[in-house]
């Protein structure tokens, strides 16, 4: 029966690099290439697609109607001020309002952030500029891809193998 099925998909399939065999277990995108089968997941492999749309696109800076305050330890100002400025490129917004306090004033237009999600990055020790800036569009991402357990039809699947195969690193960012 499965070979019939098969036998029936291929005589349907259009000239593609791949063959699109279906989801497994909620979590998995089965394809055939060549002689290989591939096994792909659905997760990690939609939060690498929309990580490096992120990285790649600009990022225009929306006001907040009310800033959201917030003090760091004196020990974490200067780091605070490096990642601000980091996250300046992705249209987050920060000021300094004292010697401890600051106010965050933009988030970027189009994407789901919190203040919260974006104060906590802010106080987290270490990381250069563009180390801040992975970690921003990493959690975007993975907030946003295809969860585990989610059921694909058909042309979702084919489109994310499709895709996937395409990426020039198809890792998940987090590693």
């Amino acid at each position: 029966v499965v070979r019939e099925a098969l036998r029936e998909y291929r005589i349907e399939e259009r000239n593609e690099e791949f063959r699109y065999i279906g989801q497994a277990m909620g979590l998995f995108l089965i394809a055939e290439k060549g002689e290989r089968l591939l096994i792909i997941d659905q997760h990690a492999a939609h939060e690498r697609i929309l990580f490096d749309e992120l990285s790649s696109a600009e990022h225009e800076a929306q006001p907040l109607l009310i800033p959201l305050s917030f003090d760091v330890e004196e020990n974490q100002t200067e780091a605070v001020m490096g990642r601000a400025k980091a996250l300046k490129r992705a249209g987050v917004g920060i000021e300094r309002r004292g010697d401890t306090s600051f106010e965050l004033t933009t988030l970027p237009s189009g994407l789901s952030l919190r203040g919260e999600d974006i104060i906590q990055l802010l106080s987290d020790q270490g990381g250069t500029e563009d180390e801040v800036l992975k970690t921003l569009y990493a959690d975007v991402a993975c907030k946003k891809a295809i969860k585990d357990g989610e059921t694909l039809d058909r042309r979702t699947g084919e489109d994310l193998v499709r895709r996937t195969l395409a990426l020039p690193f198809p890792r998940c960012p987090h590693g």
